[in-house]
């Protein structure tokens, strides 16, 4: 292996992404959110930049609660025998982005400027 070499890394998406883009209306405000976008949290932050000073808004990553893990981790406080310490590993689908103002159809296209194939994007309500 030689260290001039150019490396690509081609594998920043590890599957398919099925991406749902909806909007929420508080009162008169809006919220549009984004799940599904498989790509690593640090990639996900710096898109949620990018998106925040085109559209000069507010905007963040949430983490996704899931009831089914959440009952998981209470049955395994609840062994008192195990004092194994488990590792959480936590998937890029855990990940929602949250912007305010309604911005859904920017978002639609700047992911799919970033390659994820319009198929799999779907705009909800």
């Amino acid at each position: 292996m030689n260290p001039f070499e150019e490396f690509e890394d081609n594998n920043t998406v590890t599957k398919e992404s099925k991406v749902e883009i909806w909007v929420e209306t508080f009162g008169r405000k809006k919220n549009t959110f984004v799940t599904g976008w498989n790509i690593p949290l640090a990639d996900l932050k710096s898109h949620i930049k990018n998106i925040k000073k085109k559209n000069g808004c507010n905007g963040t990553v949430k983490k996704i609660e899931d009831d089914k893990k959440s009952e998981e981790t209470d049955s395994e406080d609840k062994n008192p025998n195990d004092n194994e310490e488990t590792p959480q590993t936590t998937s890029d689908d855990d990940y929602m982005m949250l912007f305010q103002g309604d911005h859904s159809e920017y978002v639609k296209n700047y992911i799919i400027e970033s390659g994820v194939s319009v198929e799999n994007i779907r705009i909800k309500g």
